[in-house]
């Protein structure tokens, strides 16, 4: 669903205030955040908030020796972050990733981009699997961040599908219930 970019942001900044709701999210060590593509929820504005509070974040980095993704510390958006393989902002070759214990750790909370989310934590991604490699070992809070309108009544999940323990939009906070 296209939305007029004046109404994306005034959306994208009312989820940045609900997660700043959230008290696991507020206390975290880490967030795993995510860099915007057109029509996804875009945290710039949070993440520039916990910078400036001097709060740490990680974001995605395609490793091309891997063929997937690792996690690096970004401490100022516009200097630590290129245009990465898929035109994604990711952080620079040259900083360093965190080890997978810290990635997969409990206190790494992860903001998690979607297509569309159900009320039972479905997501539904992108279709290539990064994002559920990545959450496969994860132990902390994984949120997924959408629209009111990418919440659906029902999604497809397959054994390899990581659910949400959150989805935030703008109009709410849902805590997933059982499928």
């Amino acid at each position: 669903m296209a939305q007029p970019p004046a109404d994306q942001e005034l959306r994208s900044i009312r989820i940045c205030g609900r997660l700043l709701e959230i008290r696991e999210v507020a206390g975290a060590v880490w967030v795993a955040v995510y860099a915007a593509t057109p029509g996804e929820v875009s945290l710039d504005s949070w993440i520039e908030n916990r910078q400036k509070c001097g709060k740490r974040v990680l974001l995605p980095r395609f490793d091309s020796l891997r063929g997937d993704y690792v996690l690096a510390p970004v401490r100022d958006w516009e200097r630590d972050t290129i245009a990465g393989k898929f035109g994604i902002r990711e952080p620079r070759p040259e900083l360093a990733a965190v080890d997978p214990e810290t990635a997969a750790g409990g206190n790494l909370v992860w903001l998690v981009p979607g297509l569309g989310f159900d009320r039972t934590g479905g997501r539904l991604g992108r279709g290539r699997g990064y994002y559920d490699r990545l959450l496969r070992e994860v132990r902390g809070l994984k949120i997924g961040v959408a629209f009111s309108w990418q919440i659906l009544p029902e999604l497809p999940a397959g054994p390899d599908d990581i659910r949400m323990d959150l989805i935030v939009t703008e109009a709410e906070i849902i805590r997933p219930r059982q499928a």
